[in-house]
């Protein structure tokens, strides 16, 4: 039987490389893969050394503040306990004196919530609590009998408010008012017409020529006796009383024709001076109503610049005369009281429609 040989030599350790299937995307190769895991193992040790140095730096620092911290501490308690032995402020550098600041005022705001805290702390015991409880039931229910009582009134008042523009819309108001009216127009007629009456004893009564009986043959010689004077007295005597007589009738149409130009003046200012009063109250319930108002103000400038009672003007006649004279634009039309009785039966038809509601 044959022995097997013995090698001199050991049998080698190679090994061939691992066979590795490269596709078309390179990233995703074992190779490159191992590659990046090396790499971030590597970042991820000097991450951990660097915080490690991080952290003994920290350590360091606070150790420091903290000593300093207790410094500044030390400092506020010699500072606040030792009136007579105050450092001087040059001895203390910037950083202790901020430091004490800022101790003094964490100080001053920490007694504030203390203060706070005790008054919140009083208020939640269980007496003071029922106590406010009991108030604020109390308070509650006064509050809404108030209301109530409140609503109530408003609502009387309201009701209040439409009855009496329901009265100055009826029939019967505008009756009384139209009454009023022409009593007052009738007032101040007489008044006008009373002042223009001229007694018997007055001056003006003496100086005027007397109309009454013109037979007297003195005062007809003393007018027509004259030397050229060739018409007997017995003839032209009847033309005279004729022309007299005709004369005074012109007169008496004349103030008659004043007296109703008068009369017609003061009924037109006094009823435009009543219309517009009524349009007050209509504007006034208007507003009362949460409504547009009616410009009564701008209506009374363009009707009555100078009021219901100021003097009467001149005939119209004259008027266009000076006006003409003057070289002035004739009067503009438009100012009739139709407009405002249009204004009041828009504002009598709303309140209307109110009141039914």
């Amino acid at each position: 039987m044959k022995q097997g040989r013995v090698l001199l030599n050991p049998k080698p350790a190679f090994q061939p490389p691992s066979f590795f299937f490269r596709s078309n995307d390179d990233l995703n190769t074992t190779d490159n893969i191992q590659n990046e895991y090396t790499l971030a193992k590597e970042d991820l040790t000097r991450a951990k050394k660097q915080l490690e140095e991080a952290n003994c730096e920290f350590s360091s620092v606070k150790d420091i503040l903290d000593d300093r911290d207790g410094h500044a501490i030390e400092y506020a308690e010699s500072l606040m306990g030792n009136n007579h032995g105050q450092l001087s402020k040059n001895s203390l550098n910037s950083e202790q004196a901020n430091l004490r600041r800022k101790i003094a005022e964490l100080t001053v705001e920490v007694e504030s919530l203390d203060f706070q805290l005790a008054d919140v702390k009083r208020y939640v015991q269980p007496d003071i609590v029922e106590q406010m409880e009991h108030d604020r039931t109390t308070y509650f229910n006064l509050i809404k009998n108030q209301k109530s009582k409140l609503a109530q009134i408003q609502k009387k008042t309201r009701d209040q408010q439409i009855r009496l523009f329901n009265i100055l819309i009826s029939q019967q108001w505008h009756d009384a008012t139209k009454t009023a009216t022409e009593h007052q127009i009738a007032c101040r007629i007489k008044s006008i017409l009373s002042s223009h009456i001229k007694t018997p004893d007055s001056p003006s009564s003496s100086k005027s020529p007397n109309h009454g009986s013109f037979s007297k043959a003195d005062s007809l010689h003393q007018t027509f006796d004259g030397s050229n004077n060739q018409i007997s007295i017995e003839k032209v005597s009847p033309e005279i009383k004729l022309l007299i007589q005709k004369k005074h009738q012109l007169e008496q149409e004349c103030q008659e024709a004043q007296n109703r130009r008068i009369c017609a003046q003061v009924r037109r200012r006094v009823s435009i001076a009543s219309l517009l009063d009524e349009l007050q109250r209509l504007d006034a319930a208007l507003r009362t109503l949460d409504q547009e108002g009616l410009r009564v103000s701008e209506l009374r400038r363009n009707y009555l610049p100078e009021g219901p009672f100021s003097p009467m003007k001149r005939p119209k006649s004259s008027a266009e005369a000076a006006r003409s004279r003057a070289e002035l634009a004739p009067k503009q039309p438009g100012r009739s009281q139709s407009d405002i009785k249009r204004l009041i039966r828009g504002g009598k038809s709303y309140i209307a429609t109110v009141g039914k509601c």
